[in-house]
């Protein structure tokens, strides 16, 4: 008996990030799985003081927390499983954390269009360095509909996706990047 997999995604109140949670929830009905939700509470540190500093005013945490809750429940449908669970500090690291600790099948992160290049590529390096899983970084479009219709496509959702259904099948396995027995794939080999 295969045991269900579980799919960590990170979500945030920005209306674009969406479709990502909606793509996670898609995949969880379709793989018979679970989704955990991560919302991070973005902090800094400032040179010489003991602890964190938010930027944010002391209401404006709490209102994010609430709107991003209410997405995950609109979101929801049949998963029960759904949860939401707030972490502080950096992002990459807080993520890796949580699917070390629930034993995750795959981690899903949106990133901005911005991130194309450098930053993203970055960040997704260092998820597959901690967490040891397979890591999906969806580019956010400003234009929804469209990126609807590319995760309809990944998720198989649409007519034309058995690629894309056994490039998932090849993720949620034991196979990509995230190797449970400790070794890394070198660049070149």
């Amino acid at each position: 008996m295969q045991e269900q997999p579980l799919i960590v995604v990170m979500v945030s109140d920005d209306p674009r990030c969406r479709p990502v949670l909606r793509m996670a929830a898609a995949m969880a009905c379709r793989y018979e799985g679970m989704v955990l939700p991560v919302h991070f509470r973005r902090e800094f540190v400032l040179v010489g003081t003991p602890g964190f500093i938010p930027y944010q005013e002391p209401g404006a945490h709490e209102a994010a927390h609430a709107r991003v809750a209410a997405q995950v429940r609109e979101l929801a449908g049949p998963l029960s499983e759904l949860r939401l669970r707030q972490l502080h500090g950096d992002p990459a690291a807080g993520l890796a954390r949580v699917a070390r600790e629930v034993r995750a099948d795959l981690v899903m992160v949106a990133h901005p269009p911005s991130w194309r290049g450098v930053l993203a590529r970055r960040m997704v390096r260092r998820l597959l360095r901690k967490c040891r899983v397979p890591v999906v970084a969806v580019p956010v479009a400003d234009r929804e509909h469209t990126t609807l219709r590319r995760l309809r496509l990944a998720v198989g959702l649409e007519q034309h996706s058995t690629s894309a259904d056994r490039e998932l099948t090849r993720l949620l396995s034991a196979g990509g990047y995230g190797r449970s027995d400790g070794s890394r794939r070198r660049h070149g080999s």
